[in-house]
């Protein structure tokens, strides 16, 4: 009798264990729980209830002298001990209960756009957290045992107040979705490459003047945001992210690329735009992948014969720089789609420009153009070109050859005459002949020749 009553107890206990141990459930599984909304609703049952939804939870907001409160989390919470899946987010939070550290199952949790000033010590002993959002809140720092999340996958702390990171953040090896935007993080631990697991790292709107060298070993990392923020150049450690497919540091003050940056081979996106350029290294060529390239207003002067290497690229901007001249490598790129060359000195375009044949939209408004080649007409994609404010006194017969052309931007030019043919452009839907030299006798036979498209003049 005494050994049944022992054996009983003894289940009752597993039992009771189990329940608080309770297995966790992958993606899929959790997928497939019911979500509960009210946290009255879930206590009724609590060993079920795996997923809590209480955004904007109803609570009473009203305290006892009349005034407005901040809501509070129930320290029921805490007995929902398989709770797996909880939201929290809009709720204006300032606190959370202590026994929200009992919810050790717990997988995913949203506690964003709240006002929580400090993040809860009791939070960083949830060791099987995977997914934490804490974006939109008022966080100043983060505390030293955040280093215990050691299974979390993904990070949300932007749009808060952070000043810097403890050097415990570095234990957070699992780590593969990090976004820290738009806070106020002046420099990054100096252990921070031990973040190997990294594949995705935003860190753009902060104060950060220099990335430290050990982000030569985040190996994983494919795609990287750092624009807005006050970098003067970058680390040639950055040429050891080979894995990397989407690079921004744009607007900065960066006044040179290290050549190690053609070590990325496997870039496909890149965009160094509103930074201090005034030229780029050569091995910028080995970027075989990159299909966007973006460096608008820059200072560059002249372009690297090996830009014709890139031979991926689908875009290309360029605008307000002070190039005068394109090499004639630029023809090599042959799967170029949109060209962007507006606010520069270009007086002339290279020959090998109609060697673009999948070029869709051409912008050169705002150079020194004087002339257009011939072989502009060999465009036969183009459907889009934008040629205001240049220096152009009289277009290429060739011109006329653009099957597909819908729109041709010549505002404020020194225009006089346009080919006798101009007619042919049958696609055409919009020409712009604004403040050139036009008189009224060849406007009525361009008008004549274009029948119904629209052609503004003066």
């Amino acid at each position: 009798m005494f050994r049944k009553t022992i054996l009983t107890f003894g289940l009752l206990l597993f039992g009771q264990f189990s329940f608080a141990q309770g297995a966790l459930l992958d993606s899929a599984a959790l997928a497939k729980e019911k979500l509960f909304s009210s946290l009255e609703e879930a206590l009724k049952n609590p060993e079920k209830v795996y997923k809590l939804d209480l955004v904007k939870f109803d609570a009473d907001v009203w305290g006892g002298d009349g005034l407005e409160a901040a809501p509070k989390l129930s320290a029921d919470i805490g007995k929902l001990l398989n709770l797996q899946e909880l939201y929290l987010s809009d709720n204006q939070l300032e606190t959370l209960p202590a026994e929200i550290g009992k919810l050790k199952n717990l997988q995913i949790l949203h506690l964003s756009s709240n006002q929580l000033q400090n993040l809860p010590v009791e939070v960083t002993q949830l060791t099987n957290l995977k997914v934490l959002h804490l974006e939109g809140n008022q966080l100043t720092k983060l505390p030293n045992e955040i280093g215990n999340l050691v299974n979390l996958q993904k990070l949300d702390i932007d749009h808060n107040q952070l000043v810097e990171l403890p050097t415990e953040f570095a234990k957070l090896q699992k780590l593969e979705e990090l976004d820290m935007s738009s806070n106020v993080l002046v420099t990054l631990p100096q252990n921070f490459g031990e973040l190997r697991s990294l594949r995705l790292l935003e860190i753009w709107d902060n104060q950060l003047k220099q990335l430290p060298p050990s982000i030569a070993t985040l190996v994983s990392l494919e795609k990287f945001d750092i624009n807005s923020n006050q970098l003067k150049g970058l680390p040639s450690e950055i040429g050891s992210l080979v894995r990397l497919k989407q690079l921004n540091v744009s607007i900065n003050t960066i006044s040179r690329l290290p050549a190690e940056i053609g070590n990325m081979a496997k870039m496909e996106q890149f965009d160094a735009s509103y930074n201090q350029l005034e030229e780029l290294p050569a091995e910028m060529g080995k970027l075989w992948n990159l299909k966007e390239l973006d460096l608008s207003n820059n200072k560059i002067k002249t372009l690297p014969k090996e830009i014709g290497s890139m031979q991926k690229l689908e875009t290309l901007d360029l605008n307000v720089n002070a190039l005068t001249g394109l090499p004639t490598e630029m023809g090599n790129l042959a799967n170029m789609k949109d060209l962007v060359l507006w606010g520069n000195q270009l007086a002339s375009l290279p020959a090998t420009i109609g060697n673009l044949k999948n070029l869709v939209t051409l912008d050169l408004n705002t150079n020194k153009l004087t002339a257009l080649p011939i072989e502009f007409g060999s465009l036969t994609n183009v459907r889009v070109v934008v040629l205001w404010g240049n220096l152009l006194t009289k277009l290429p017969d060739s011109i006329c050859d653009l099957p597909n052309v819908q729109a041709l931007d010549l505002m404020n030019n020194q225009l006089t005459l346009l080919p006798k043919k101009i007619g042919n452009l049958k696609n055409l839907l919009l020409l712009n002949l604004a403040k050139n030299k036009i008189l009224k006798k060849e406007q009525d036979r361009i008008i004549n020749a274009l029948n119904d498209k629209e052609v503004i003049f003066d």
